[in-house]
């Protein structure tokens, strides 16, 4: 069950960072993750963010670290809550393609904004500026 108050949902680009030591936000994304494990915030993610952070390490990383990644996950430890969504969060989040103005935000971009709103999640782990639509939770970055 997803906790509103604890729960701290985690965009690719986050987990990208993490992983790849020579990415740009590495050193922030590891003090912010460090933060976060401080506070005991409960981590979530999408099964379409876990895809996206897979391909985008198998394809511009390693595809072994993409593969680490995915057992990790996937695995019996399980690191961090899984959201699949629901096809009313996905028609959602079509509204919020639809309705963006910018040409730049995707649709995984647009069910993160959905499952946020849908489980009424306030904090948002991403680098990610189009995630900024609408101020409805904050972003930690």
């Amino acid at each position: 069950m997803v906790n509103p108050k604890k729960s701290v949902f985690v965009d690719a680009n986050v987990f990208i960072a993490l992983i790849n030591k020579d990415d740009a936000l590495h050193e922030r994304a590891m003090i912010l993750r460090d933060k976060l494990r401080n506070e005991k915030a409960s981590l979530l993610t999408s099964n379409f963010i876990v895809s996206e952070v897979i391909t985008v390490l198998s394809l511009r990383v390693d595809k072994k670290k993409a593969v680490e990644f995915g057992e990790l996950v996937y695995g019996k430890t399980k690191a961090l809550g899984i959201i699949r969504p629901t096809p009313g969060i996905e028609e959602r989040a079509l509204a919020y393609l639809k309705a963006a103005k910018s040409k730049n935000i995707s649709f995984v971009d647009c069910l993160t904004l959905a499952i946020v709103e849908f489980f009424g999640i306030r904090r948002v782990f991403s680098f990610d500026k189009d995630l900024r639509l609408g101020g409805r939770f904050e972003l930690v970055n």
